[in-house]
């Protein structure tokens, strides 16, 4: 799972925070897909929307395109979270054994 901190979010913190209105290539995702999703950690949890974006590591150098990830909107338990997100990456639809 890939997560960023929205800018709008009132108890993420104040790093790098993403709006999304400034990507030229993010897109929400719509129906059942798009629902408000909550992921939890051992001290708290975040809760957002998903969508998708284009991911680089570098400007146009090794890029995902469409990559999924939840906006943040809010987070209880991680403090003042001094990060701009969590990025998960994985080939296609792996699996753990």
């Amino acid at each position: 799972m890939t997560w960023v901190q929205n800018e709008a979010c009132y108890d993420c913190g104040t790093n790098n925070n993403f709006d999304p209105e400034t990507s030229s290539t993010w897109e929400w995702l719509s129906g059942e897909n798009g629902r408000m999703y909550e992921s939890s950690y051992g001290s708290g949890s975040v809760r957002g929307y998903w969508g998708t974006d284009t991911m680089c590591f570098e400007p146009d150098t090794l890029c995902a395109q469409n990559h999924r990830i939840m906006n943040v909107f809010s987070q209880t338990g991680l403090g003042k979270l001094s990060a701009d997100g969590i990025l998960g990456l994985s080939v296609g639809n792996a699996l753990t054994p």
